[in-house]
């Protein structure tokens, strides 16, 4: 019987390092997972109309946007606001999360934008600003993912909020959650086509740096994707050597008026 009881411990001592190993494997997984992607929150801060005379809602000085004869007489139907950008020096955002808290007094929708790029319409309810009945609070959410990189953020400097409105609207505060990945381009001399989204040289996300080479870089186009770089016309481009694997099936077009300027 010795031999079988040796022959059970064994399989059980694999089964509990197999368990302990796949545990383990989990907690890479999960670290690796929590440094490729982040979060970080700001808040945007609306006040005023008590200054000129308006009233509390909900025990907070709410600023009204849209709001023909107003206490602060004719606000106007957008509103925009600055930010300055939270996010670590050498990132990427890839999505940006807006909480909207507002009195819900009258019901309109409210169009925002961030830097420029819309994001998807909020409806406002209209719950009449009884705090008893409905306190005020979060009223509304909208998001936007930037597959690439939101390229029209502006890093480590002031951002742009705006919000415009159908009728009036009373804003406490909007609280942006922004994604992004952390850490710096990568290091590395050689930049490698993917093609992830389109033929376009200039987007970033089609490089596996997720940045475009610079003069300093050296580029390879190997073959194998559905997209290949395409310089358009007005374009300009830059590497330091480039390899064109053509003969295992890569190609590249640069259009008439488009220019690859290679430093070696």
């Amino acid at each position: 019987m010795k031999p079988i009881i040796s022959i059970i411990r064994i399989i059980a001592m694999k089964r509990k390092f197999i368990f302990y190993f796949i545990i383990q494997i989990f907690f890479v997984i999960a670290g690796l997972s929590e440094s490729v992607a982040q979060t970080v929150s700001t808040t945007v801060t609306y006040s005023g109309f008590l200054g000129c005379g308006g009233c509390v809602v909900c025990g907070t000085d709410y600023w009204c946007v849209n709001t023909p004869g107003s206490y602060c007489g004719n606000t106007p139907a957008c509103d925009t606001k600055t930010f300055v950008d939270p996010v670590p020096p050498g990132s990427l955002v890839t999505s940006i999360h807006l909480d909207y808290y507002t009195a819900s007094c009258y019901g309109s929708y409210i169009n925002p934008s961030v830097d420029g790029t819309a994001f998807p319409t909020v409806y406002d309810g209209n719950t009449g600003c009884l705090c008893s009945a409905s306190p005020c609070g979060l009223t509304g959410v909208s998001s936007y993912v930037f597959p690439c990189g939101f390229t029209g953020y502006n890093y480590g400097g002031i951002n742009t909020l705006q919000v415009c409105t159908g009728t009036g609207v009373c804003f406490s505060h909007i609280n942006l959650i922004i994604t992004y990945v952390p850490g710096t381009p990568p290091s590395s001399s050689t930049y490698t086509w993917k093609g992830n989204t389109s033929n376009d040289w200039n987007t970033a996300c089609n490089w596996d740096s997720n940045t475009v080479p610079t003069s300093a870089k050296d580029v390879i186009i190997p073959p194998g994707y559905t997209y290949y770089p395409i310089i358009y016309s007005g374009e300009n481009a830059y590497c330091n050597t480039i390899q064109v694997q053509s003969s295992i099936g890569a190609s590249m077009v640069i259009q008439t008026g488009g220019f690859l300027n290679i430093t070696q």
